[in-house]
């Protein structure tokens, strides 16, 4: 009689600390968001949101670095997300005054397709944070940079160096087929994060095997 209730007070413990762990990690997200907003408008109100948006990218790529340093996927997806929500927003951004579209076509080109790969991929890592996502929302992000914004820059190099003559077929060409080119560049990248992540996941549940049997 008297050890029932140690019992389910035993079984309540994990539980209970794992909301705990949890509520934690829900303000420690939050307390982050809040600082990197604050910085990013205090940024605004001295240069303007263009280059707020760029300046800021440091934000993303420091709180990643933490996850890393800390083996922690949660704080890594949140900087990936904080990352890429950051630059999405300043690609197309960037790309609408650079571009100065005229009409919707010259708009989805010049608005949408810059960054809005790189948002809803945001908001996907905001969501997703289990080590197996980390590594394939790392490599549709991999993807998008090459796919996207790599043909983005080029195109935006080519045109501050521009110097008459006649246009660049190849690199316009290359910007009609992105809505084509980036989500299969997106989808191979989450592939093959996934793959790499099943390879060390079984490599490690192997050496660990194999040193569980040499202590035995």
């Amino acid at each position: 009689m008297s050890t029932q209730p140690h019992e389910s007070s035993k079984r309540e413990g994990p539980s209970t600390a794992e909301h705990r762990t949890s509520l934690q990690f829900s303000i420690l997200d939050l307390l982050v968001l809040l600082f990197g907003a604050a910085i990013i408008a205090t940024l605004y109100r001295y240069v303007g949101f263009e280059r707020a948006m760029w300046y800021s990218l440091p934000l993303g790529g420091s709180l990643m670095l933490v996850g890393i340093t800390r083996r922690s996927s949660r704080e890594f997806m949140l900087g990936l997300s904080l990352l890429s929500l950051l630059l999405g927003t300043a690609l197309s951004y960037s790309a609408h005054e650079f571009g100065d579209p005229a009409t919707p076509f010259q708009f989805f080109y010049s608005g949408v397709m810059p960054g809005v790969p790189f948002i809803l991929l945001g908001l996907t890592a905001g969501v997703f944070r289990s080590p197996r996502a980390a590594w394939s929302t790392s490599g549709a992000f991999a993807g998008a940079l090459l796919s996207g914004a790599g043909p983005y820059g080029l195109l935006w190099y080519a045109a501050a160096n521009y110097s008459g003559g006649g246009a660049n077929i190849g690199l316009g060409l290359l910007m009609v087929v992105t809505p084509v080119t980036v989500p299969i560049a997106m989808t191979a990248g989450a592939g093959l994060g996934f793959v790499v992540y099943k390879f060390s996941s079984t490599r490690y549940r192997c050496v660990a095997s194999v040193a569980t049997v040499a202590q035995k």
